[in-house]
């Protein structure tokens, strides 16, 4: 087989390139404990629309019942939206998480709305006012809420994940900082079951504390509700790595239970986010080494952070940026061949890629092979039988796709490849000026002969 269809493709690969790529990477807390709360929206320079940041995929909304609901029945969506369309209209994603109790937040008295306590729901007053998760009045209205939480966001392009945070303390699936009560896993199940139910047809993330939580009063409901969240297609995501609790009494990797990751992970994305940075201000100051290791045991696809942005890249560039491409699927080219092409026959392309990131991708992409010709005309082949999500971290890929090359003329081509998630393209870790305009690789050239 001459060379000219049969080229190593590893010369041309970039890993320094700092890539942004859709669903995975970092994400930045936009909203805080709720809409009241400043943090850490307030941080960002006027106009600045956070592209310096490179790898930074979407903002985080951790938003309050109050916030939305707050007289029955009235929903306010449009402060939610208007960040939507804002940031959504600069490239970037969302994640969001709707809480129902805000601890040690003298702006936020009651997170879940009072008129629920004045209709019987049942509360304790720790400062602010904490529900009882499994109350049936609460539950009642937190269904109605759910419900219509879901025909808002439930599938939006935008969003990215939903957090099951209707459960504990800031969201957070345990009840510390608050009542302490032990809840049994019945009520956790329902709440799990209320964000499966709203969101269908985008990724719900549990808690790993939720789980932790059904431990106290039962390991074995706690392992199983683990495997009915993976049943349910559920990921997995742990807040506030870096805490001098869980560095002092866990591993390296600082997780408190592994294992609910080894469930989950494939099913769903991974989350991870570090503690913030006003309360551990040296944390990351051995090079994000720790917070590495965790990414890579839990197979993570999103990480972020507390504070100013500009403060975590300012400290922690380095690690920022390996982390952008190792969170989530990251994809090389390694090699292509292509029999000699003849006029009137179709040919099959066999493409060696690898997926060298801590996860394989949850979302299909479109991959697809353009020839163009010396005049500029191109002809565009889906690959409709190739399934990126295969593609598996840590491993070597090779696909065959069929090139329904019969109807073109004999000449030329420049062989180029792209994948994309609708008209966005998937940008490979290959050098940019293998890349086109339109987010096309150009892999080579190729002739196609008479017959």
């Amino acid at each position: 087989m001459s060379s000219l269809f049969d080229r190593d493709l590893t010369a041309l690969q970039d890993d320094r390139a700092v890539l942004t790529n859709p669903h995975k990477g970092w994400y930045f807390h936009y909203i805080d404990n709720g809409m009241k709360a400043p943090a850490y929206r307030n941080t960002i320079k006027p106009g600045d629309d956070l592209r310096a940041f490179p790898g930074l995929n979407h903002l985080y909304l951790r938003f309050d019942w109050n916030d939305v609901e707050p007289t029955r029945g009235r929903y306010e969506w449009d402060k939610l939206d208007a960040i939507i369309d804002h940031w959504g209209c600069l490239g970037y994603r969302f994640s969001m998480r709707l809480c129902t109790y805000e601890a040690n937040r003298r702006m936020i008295p009651y997170a879940t709305p009072r008129w629920v306590f004045d209709a019987g729901a049942r509360g304790f007053s720790v400062g602010a006012v904490e529900p009882d998760y499994g109350d049936p009045v609460y539950l009642e209205h937190l269904s109605n809420l759910m419900a219509e939480y879901g025909r808002r966001y439930n599938g939006h392009p935008l969003i990215d994940f939903i957090d099951v945070g209707t459960f504990g303390t800031w969201g957070e699936g345990h009840t510390t900082s608050g009542t302490c009560r032990v809840y049994p896993f019945d009520v956790l199940k329902r709440h799990v079951d209320l964000h499966a139910a709203s969101f269908p047809d985008t990724f719900v993330l549990i808690n790993d504390d939720m789980i932790g939580h059904c431990e106290q009063s039962d390991k074995t409901a706690a392992a199983y509700l683990a495997e009915y969240c993976a049943g349910r297609r559920m990921g997995i995501r742990d807040d506030s790595l870096y805490v001098d609790y869980y560095r002092n009494k866990f591993g390296y990797d600082m997780l408190a239970r592994p294992e609910a990751f080894d469930a989950l992970w494939r099913s769903g994305p991974v989350d991870l986010e570090s503690g913030h940075q006003r309360m551990t201000p040296d944390s990351v100051t051995e090079g994000g080494l720790r917070m590495i290791e965790a990414m890579r045991r839990t197979h993570a696809t999103y990480a972020g952070f507390h504070g100013d942005i500009y403060h975590w890249y300012d400290r922690h560039r380095e690690f920022h940026d390996y982390a952008a491409n190792h969170l989530g699927y990251w994809y090389f080219l390694e090699r292509f061949s292509l029999p000699p092409l003849t006029q009137g026959l179709d040919a099959f392309l066999t493409l060696t890629l690898s997926n060298r990131g801590f996860a394989p991708a949850y979302h299909r992409y479109a991959l697809k092979i353009a020839l163009r010709d010396e005049q500029g005309r191109e002809a565009v082949f889906d690959a409709p039988d190739i399934d990126n999500r295969r593609w598996m971290n840590g491993e070597t890929a090779v696909e065959r796709i069929l090139l329904r090359t019969r109807a073109l003329a004999p000449g030329h081509y420049a062989l180029r490849l792209g994948l994309f998630d609708g008209a966005r393209p998937i940008r490979w870790a290959i050098k940019s000026d293998c890349v086109g305009a339109d987010g096309y690789v150009r892999l080579g050239d190729v002739e196609i002969a008479p017959r």
